[in-house]
């Protein structure tokens, strides 16, 4: 505790030195540019690059599921796909997520979250890619670079935020959408929220099926998710939610060794929190549990649970002020019937203490400065820095440097299951990073950020089979330079895109070395045309032996508001029958059609 109580004291210490500093009050400050809607923002420190995503807008572009849309709004993020619908789990699964070349396999080196707390399982300690549905999704913040700070373990790359609907007005709003495309694809959803004065509540539920474009490649999956809450007082409200995701695919295994493959998962989250709202402070206390039960055709079974409390309060301490402190508890388990350890109940508990301090300094500056104290109870205290400064250049644009640092706990599977090591320490990576942004009211947005990445302690396997043990002897560089653009030049025109150049001294699965994304949207009168465009070059799709994939994607879509209440829309997908793998063994579908019917109803 030593350890933490002298970075307190630091943090306090560079606050009152601050503090001393004469600030003009005509001081200003640009943020981070945003592909839509700033008032969403949510993530507390304003010198780390982070881009947010509206649900409508993942909508727009086709999507039905929040993570394989967001490339097409944010640089530096990559998520793999193997279909038409549906990520599946274990060998074969795509879904898996990379940011700015970190990801890993498993995928447990970028956290999701959903309303603030951490959603992964808990043997292997990866998200789970086919419970995140748009449905019940309001918008997404992603966090490019370690964000341990705040999040603790599985954040060593970045953070995927995703927040939660909330009902805003009192009465009644209802929504509901159904479709049908190619290869027998159907989906359906449906949303309800009501509030009357200090209750609000919110239910979704949405199904997806597809037959898959292959043999033996179907997927059927069923999310519902439950929200209520009640505003106690003006200053205290209380939440609770409650979600299930349940469902199975079939894999037919790469095109070169076809093998089926069947899965079975249920997960569940649950949440509640109180929250604060003063006019000096705000804060929020969080009880959460993210279980699940997996059951493969292999003969794999096992049941895992991440529960925790996380606490946090936010003062003001000037109008140029304010710190942040932070808590929180979490357990993750699981049994499982295979492994070095069948059917023995593992634990691994995880606590840690955070402050974060953002200041105003002399006439144009931001300062961040931040530090986390994380103890597991494998292993003894670390410490985890953050400190960033932004610098106004002019009132349109602004220079941002940032240096954090991201880790990752060894997880259930690592320690005690497969070529396990009860002695791994955490892995770590340093993040450096220096970005110019511009911002022309509302017609441009602009940034260009350049990273690099150090990274140590990289838990891998060593020796052969049987005499096999994991052991943190890998280290890396990645380095890369990210540009974000928006453009309204009229109010019925809309264009973003990004760029990503990523570096990396050795191969890495889905981490492309070229990625450009590209957004059109033009509305006319009660008509809606969006044209999304992917380009990717030098994507690894095999490491051994090595091999490489690069592709254009076009998709489009068309919409027409029949009413204020009914909509149609069609979309086509891979419009230029483009043959390609991101996932080696699994071709993608070639061109495939979409359409569907949305219903709006609401009463106040």
């Amino acid at each position: 505790m030593y350890k933490f109580s002298f970075c307190i004291l630091f943090i306090f210490f560079s606050w009152n030195l601050l503090y001393s500093q004469n600030v003009s009050e005509d001081t200003v400050f640009i943020d981070k540019v945003f592909i839509k809607a700033d008032a969403h923002k949510e993530f507390p420190i304003s010198t780390q690059s982070t881009t947010l995503v509206l649900q409508k807008d993942i909508e727009q572009v086709g999507h039905t599921n929040v993570l394989p849309a967001l490339h097409t709004f944010s640089s530096g993020i990559f998520v793999t796909e193997r279909g038409i619908a549906g990520f599946g789990l274990s060998t074969g699964g795509s879904g898996a997520i990379t940011l700015r070349g970190l990801g890993g396999s498993p995928n447990n080196t970028i956290l999701i979250l959903i309303d603030g707390h951490p959603q992964y399982q808990g043997i292997f300690g990866h998200p789970l890619p086919d419970a995140y549905s748009t449905s019940s999704t309001s918008h997404v913040e992603v966090i490019r670079g370690p964000a341990s700070i705040l999040y603790g373990s599985n954040a060593l790359g970045g953070a995927v935020h995703i927040h939660s609907e909330k009902q805003q007005n009192d009465g009644v709003n209802a929504f509901a959408r159904a479709s049908y495309g190619s290869f027998n694809t159907a989906e359906l959803a449906f949303k309800l929220g009501y509030k009357k004065e200090k209750l609000h509540s919110f239910f979704s539920f949405d199904n997806s099926h597809t037959d898959g474009h292959r043999e033996n490649s179907d997927f059927t999956g069923n999310n519902a998710f439950f929200k209520i809450g009640y505003d106690a007082t003006p200053h205290v409200s209380f939440l609770a939610s409650y979600g299930v995701s349940i469902y199975d695919a079939n894999d037919n295994g790469t095109i070169y060794d076809p093998q089926e493959f069947t899965i079975d998962v249920f997960r569940s989250k649950t949440l509640f929190s109180i929250s604060n709202t003063y006019t000096k402070t705000t804060g929020k206390i969080t009880l959460f549990s993210n279980d699940g039960v997996h059951i493969f055709s292999d003969g794999w079974e096992s049941t895992d649970k991440n529960a925790g409390l996380m606490a946090h309060q936010t003062v003001t301490l000037s109008s140029r002020a304010n710190i942040r402190f932070g808590a929180d508890f979490k357990t993750i388990s699981g049994i499982t019937n295979s492994g070095f350890k069948p059917d023995t109940m593992l634990s691994v508990q995880e606590m840690a203490a955070y402050s974060l301090l953002e200041h105003t300094i002399f006439k144009k500056g931001k300062l961040s400065l931040g530090a986390r104290i994380e103890h597991n109870s494998l292993y003894t205290q670390k410490i985890i820095p953050y400190g960033g400064i932004m610098y106004a250049v002019s009132k349109k644009s602004d220079i941002n440097i940032s240096y954090s640092k991201g880790f990752r706990n060894p997880t259930i599977m690592e320690l005690y299951v497969y070529a396990p090591n009860e002695n791994l320490l955490p892995e770590n990576v340093m993040n450096y990073e220096v970005s110019y942004t511009y911002k022309n009211s509302k017609y441009l947005q602009a940034k260009i950020a350049a990273f690099m990445l150090n990274g140590k302690n990289i838990i891998q396997v060593v020796g052969q089979y049987p005499h096999m043990q994991r052991q943190n002897v890998g280290e890396f560089q990645n380095s890369g330079v990210e540009i974000d653009m928006m453009c309204t030049p009229k109010k019925n025109w809309t264009a973003s895109a990004n760029y990503t150049f990523l570096h990396v001294k050795e191969p890495l699965l889905a981490a492309p070395k070229h990625q450009l994304n590209m957004y059109f949207r033009y509305i006319y009168k009660n008509f809606r045309a969006i044209t999304t465009l992917q380009y990717v070059a030098d994507l690894y799709t095999s490491i051994t032996p090595c091999i490489q994939e690069s592709y254009v994607r076009l998709n489009a879509r068309a919409e027409y508001q029949i009413t204020p209440n009914i909509a149609t829309f069609f979309d086509i997908k891979n419009v230029l029958n483009q043959t390609y793998q991101i996932n080696y063994g699994y071709p993608m579908p070639g061109i495939s059609f979409h359409a569907g019917v949305s219903f709006q109803f609401e009463q106040r």
